[in-house]
């Protein structure tokens, strides 16, 4: 526990370092940058130690009220969650000391201290052991993260963008509070060690206090429909920020509600399936938004959607296998879904990352306009497409052996559990094929719109390569994501702890080593047949002249970069087959001429949530502040009046009572 309390002190030190070295940024960046690899090395050996002896740390400090205790402790859950944010916190902060450098003159000596503040807050919040730092270091996590959203704040829609976040996840923080405040009424304490000793709570206590920890932490993590906030906030936020709000950040969601399973409890099979449901609706919703969107960054923030629903669904078999007495089938469900939540932090901040490096070569990330990249950025390329296929569940990568976890799960509850409940998990597992589907062909379409085919506009033709402090961090992460996914079955002992912590049963006492074996030795077969075919290649071209030729064009004499397919015109189909929940509208321009010179077609698919739950909501808001507006009073006597008549009120109460 004392390395977690040093690496927390590293960040805010380095951080405010950086911050001092204002009048050099370039140097600040580097120190502050600097600061988060000794704190990832502390803070990750202290967690690795209660992941292999499944042994609890913890320390006490003197509060500021008479007899208050503030608690930190370290057990398994929020070990397996330290690691990924600490180490994917330092490769983000050595990325962005260069991305940064590379952008406008604008200061970053702010982001320096907010960025590695925002680590040390994600660290309290998974080492805190009682409520008050837990909602403390949460609320330095969320001003934090969004200081670091409103860095260009001169422009209005980073303003809009960074008011949404803050006020939806305050809503969220809320239902946070109220939650922690019923359960120190019932318990008589905050303390995690002392509300958990005082399980089971009753069956209609506990789903409602899991209620209200689904919309609260729920809102942090991004579940369909609370997530209005996420596509609106990641495209404004610098692209490292980006990355650690999707694969750090939300994970702070998941990881707040896992925490409050074990306050609360065996809960009843219902909160099992709605969180199933919650899972295919985040994710399949997910998914579809992202096939429909035409900017990067945007892109990627509803493939977070959809692997939060993917998480959800390992929670929802991991409930559902406590309240129906399988605890091997809640097993595989929790690490499927601790797994993923690693996976998701590792694979989605490198194509995040991937995603900065092409905005910072071509100064867009609106796929229609570039296109090529290949060739110009070939080790860009690769990593992106090394996450793209993570991120699309494809062996033998990461996203894969999650998955894979979260399957079995599935397919479990389905055979074991009654009928209508084991309906609803293979419901599941049906909806998460689709997802695997789905995704697949919307990164099919990004990979080959940006990175494949000839450049839409001047900025992707004159990109070049991103410089190695930016390569370096996403290598690594793509070695990651290659090193889970073929050394899963080494892997599977670091789960047994956290797991065992949730479910009472570890992974080793499932079906999953099995299957994890088999898996890696079809990857390494793979990976050997792919590595034979490429020396054969190389081995028939030796010595042979290799030519490059225009693309044949249908017969045109003259063909032009325009009549490759776009974004848009490769989602179509799917859009379409989808229409009644996309709901998407086109909007066709053409000069009135028989044979006319511009002729555009533009489709868009808006957020279903946003436009009818958001904007009506804040419509119907609008209205109801200009009424009470209009009903309030401009002179002191009436507000003396008003106050009187509530004294008279309360007092009547009183007596009558």
């Amino acid at each position: 526990m004392t390395l977690v309390l040093a690496a927390c002190a590293l960040l805010a030190v380095s951080g405010a370092a950086g911050a001092a070295l204002c009048a050099r940024p370039g140097l600040g960046l580097t120190v502050a940058a600097a600061g988060t690899v000794p704190a990832a090395i502390c803070g990750s050996w202290a967690a690795l130690r209660v992941l292999l002896s499944g042994r609890t740390e913890a320390v006490e400090y003197a509060g500021s009220l008479p007899g208050s205790r503030l608690a930190l402790t370290l057990d398994p859950l929020s070990a397996w969650f330290v690691v990924p944010v600490l180490c994917v916190g330092s490769l983000g902060a050595i990325y962005g000391s260069r991305y940064l450098r590379g952008g406008e003159a604008r200061p970053v000596a702010s982001q320096a201290l907010f960025y590695n503040l925002l680590l040390a807050a994600l660290t309290l919040v998974l080492v805190a052991a009682d409520g008050l730092v837990f909602l403390f270091a949460w609320e330095a996590m969320t001003l934090c993260a969004y200081l670091l959203v409103v860095r260009e704040h001169h422009r209005a829609e980073v303003r809009s963008a960074g008011l949404l976040y803050l006020v939806l996840t305050h809503a969220g923080t809320a239902c946070v509070l109220a939650f922690f405040a019923a359960l120190g009424t019932l318990q008589g304490s905050l303390r995690f060690s002392v509300l958990a000793a005082h399980l089971p709570l009753p069956a209609a206590t506990g789903a409602g206090l899991f209620a209200l920890a689904l919309v609260g932490f729920g809102t942090k993590a991004g579940v369909w429909p609370l997530h209005v906030w996420l596509p609106a906030a990641h495209p404004v936020a610098p692209t490292h920020v980006s990355a650690v709000l999707s694969g750090l950040v939300l994970k702070a969601g998941i990881y707040g509600l896992l925490r409050s399973l074990l306050l609360l409890g065996p809960l009843p099979q219902s909160c099992g399936v709605w969180l199933i449901v919650a899972g295919v609706a985040s994710g399949v919703l997910g998914v579809l938004s992202a096939l429909a969107q035409h900017e990067l960054k945007r892109l990627l923030a509803y493939h977070s959607i959809e692997n939060i629903g993917i998480i959800l669904l390992g929670i929802g078999v991991g409930v559902l296998g406590i309240s129906c007495g399988a605890p091997a089938i809640a097993a595989l469900g929790f690490a499927g879904a601790l797994l993923h939540a690693t996976n998701h932090a590792v694979f989605k901040s490198l194509l995040f990352l991937s995603a900065g490096a092409v905005k910072r070569a071509c100064g867009t990330l609106q796929i229609d306009q570039l296109g090529g990249l290949s060739r110009r950025m070939p080790r860009t390329g690769l990593l992106f497409l090394v996450g793209a296929a993570a991120i699309s569940g494809l062996p033998p990568l990461n996203g894969f052996a999650s998955e894979l976890l979260i399957y079995l799960g599935l397919f479990g509850a389905g055979a074991a559990f009654p009928l209508g409940t084991g309906a609803v998990a293979l419901l599941g597992a049906a909806a998460l094929a689709l997802m695997g589907g789905l995704a697949a062909a919307c990164f099919v379409k990004v990979f080959g719109t940006v990175f494949l085919g000839t450049p839409r506009a001047a900025g992707a033709a004159a990109a070049t390569e991103a410089p190695v402090e930016m390569l370096a961090p996403m290598a690594i992460l793509a070695v990651a994501c290659c090193a889970i996914g073929i050394g899963l079955p080494a892997l599977l002992p670091l789960l047994d702890a956290p797991v065992r912590q949730l479910g009472g049963v570890s992974v080793s006492a499932t079906p999953a080593m099995a299957a994890a074996f088999r898996v890696t030795q079809a990857a390494l077969c793979l990976a050997l047949g792919c590595a034979a075919l490429a020396a054969l290649r190389a081995a028939l071209l030796r010595g042979r002249a290799v030519t490059a030729a225009p693309t044949w064009a249908c017969g045109y004499a003259r063909p032009s970069p325009s009549m490759q397919y776009t974004a848009a015109s490769f989602a179509s189909p799917l859009v379409q087959v989808f229409a009644p929940v996309l709901v998407p509208t086109r909007h066709l321009r053409s000069a009135s001429l028989a044979f006319p010179v511009l002729v555009e077609c533009d489709e868009h698919a808006s957020d279903v949530a946003e436009r009818y739950g958001l904007e009506p909501a804040l419509r119907a808001g609008g209205v109801a502040l200009k009424v009470l507006r209009h009903l309030q009073a401009s002179r002191v006597q009436s507000y003396l009046l008003a106050v009187f008549a509530t004294l008279l009120a309360l007092l009547w109460w009183k007596v009558a009572r």
